[in-house]
């Protein structure tokens, strides 16, 4: 079995409009599926993992787990100690974003990588650069 790198997929997520918050989620989670296809990478959004778990335990058993970064902080770090990237999916407000601020530092300490992809499509992202031309602003 071949060894693929594990990609910590970041973007916003938290708004006032909760219409928002469903359209990150949504994003990002189609950009996982586009990068999962490629069968080269292994990702993790912790908002498409976590949207549901706020989601669906509110509505099955009535517990409360919306709430700022602070709530999500360690969890995420748990996961991102495990990822060989970082990258961050620049939809609009990813740069004043508490949560990818964070996750930006974490990825510092830790010396992981940080790869911006741009506000579209991963796979229009992935099929007009090379790879190695994605990392459009590394950072270590």
């Amino acid at each position: 079995m071949k060894k693929l790198p594990w990609i910590y997929v970041a973007c916003p997520y938290t708004h006032h409009h909760r219409y928002v918050e469903i359209d990150r989620w949504s994003r990002v989670s189609g950009i996982c599926a586009q990068i999962f296809a490629t069968k080269e990478f292994y990702p993790y959004s912790p908002i498409t993992h976590s949207h549901s778990l706020v989601t669906e335990g509110a509505k099955h058993f009535n517990i409360d787990l919306s709430g700022t970064f602070d709530l999500w902080e360690d969890y995420d770090h748990a996961f991102m100690s495990k990822c060989d990237e970082l990258w961050v999916v620049t939809l609009d407000g990813w740069d004043i974003s508490r949560g990818v601020c964070a996750e930006m530092k974490m990825a510092h300490t830790l010396e992981i990588p940080i790869c911006f992809v741009p506000d579209q499509t991963f796979n229009t992202a992935y099929k007009s650069l090379p790879y190695d031309k994605l990392d459009l602003r590394w950072q270590k």
